[in-house]
């Protein structure tokens, strides 16, 4: 998944600390369904080898 959304993470300004609203946007939703919405978060894709 992570390089699918590369190129949307590639087009964010560096160095900046983003809020939820800058960064729960259309293109990095994955799913929606009635009042629930899952985005992105590129954190969940980190393996720890030496774990």
């Amino acid at each position: 998944m992570f390089t699918e959304m590369l190129r949307e993470i590639s087009v964010l300004p560096e160095n900046k600390k983003y809020t939820k609203v800058e960064i729960m946007t259309s293109q990095f939703l994955l799913e929606r369904a009635k009042n629930i919405e899952i985005f992105y978060a590129f954190h969940n894709e980190y393996i720890n080898s030496g774990g």
